[in-house]
């Protein structure tokens, strides 16, 4: 069976003062199962409070963070689209993109700013 692979494009921003986006491509079950693992393991118990060096918050630059309350917050900065061979061919080929293929590299092979969450190691 083929696997599907999703263009993924975050759009966020920090304090309504800097646009953040970028876009993977991305196997559709590695997407999922990165979502899972941030809900699971980040999530868990929602609201979030505000720690900015929490398990729930992206660094951008050298002291600022973007902030996730909530877990579908986290999953609405992110939009999917599914891409046809010839697609993912002419995005890896323009941007020198590798796909990624497991949830514990979303983000690695990044165009832009990708804002991924690291649902590993998440301190009890």
């Amino acid at each position: 069976m083929k696997k599907k692979i999703l263009l993924v494009k975050c759009s966020t921003n920090w304090a309504d003062e800097m646009d953040l986006d970028g876009f993977a491509l991305i196997e559709e079950a590695a997407w999922r199962e990165h979502l899972d693992l941030v809900k699971a393991n980040i999530f868990k118990d929602e609201p979030l409070e505000y720690d900015e060096w929490g398990p729930n918050a992206v660094g951008v630059g050298t002291n600022e963070s973007v902030f996730y309350e909530t877990f579908e917050e986290y999953e609405n900065t992110f939009t999917t689209k599914e891409l046809t061979d010839a697609e993912v061919e002419t995005v890896s080929g323009l941007f020198d993109l590798k796909v990624t293929t497991k949830a514990k590299d979303v983000g690695h092979y990044a165009q832009g700013f990708f804002v991924e969450l690291n649902p590993y190691n998440v301190e009890e």
